[in-house]
Formats: structure tokens, C-alpha cells, sequence
């Protein structure tokens, strides 16, 4: 259940982020302005599942607390 829940949140915010990607690749934007809006309303989607992902859950927290200890 330790290594579970991690590797299933990492899945979910790998697939949003490859979801974003691919919208923003989609977007085919007719000027700078275009692009920027429908970039930030994608971003604003990944952003919120993923804080919602990183608010709900207390191991995960924790998870992500040792990774950045072990990276910094």
C-alpha cells in the first residue's frame, strides 16, 4: 500500500501532463494571445487536480516531502 498509492498518483499526474502536452500541440494557436490563454486554461486544470492529488492524501505528502530531500 506504501508503494501503491505513489506509483498511482504519479500515474494520474504523469497522464495530466501528457494530456496538457497534447492539448497544447492541438492548440494550433492563431497568435501569441491565443496560445497563452488556452495554455494557462490547461495549466490551470493540471494545476488543480494535482493540488488536489498533493491535499488529499498524507502519504503522499510525505512521499513527495523524501523524493525532494533525496534530490535537494
Amino acid at each position: 500500500s506504501f508503494v501503491l498509492k505513489p506509483l498511482i498518483f504519479s500515474f494520474v499526474i504523469f497522464a495530466v501532463f501528457y494530456f496538457a502536452r497534447e492539448q497544447i500541440i492541438f492548440f494550433k494557436a492563431s497568435n501569441w494571445f491565443d496560445f497563452m490563454s488556452k495554455l494557462t486554461i490547461v495549466s490551470l486544470v493540471s494545476m488543480i487536480i494535482v493540488f488536489a492529488v498533493f491535499y488529499a492524501d498524507a502519504n503522499f505528502r510525505s512521499f513527495v516531502k523524501r523524493i525532494l530531500r533525496v534530490v535537494f
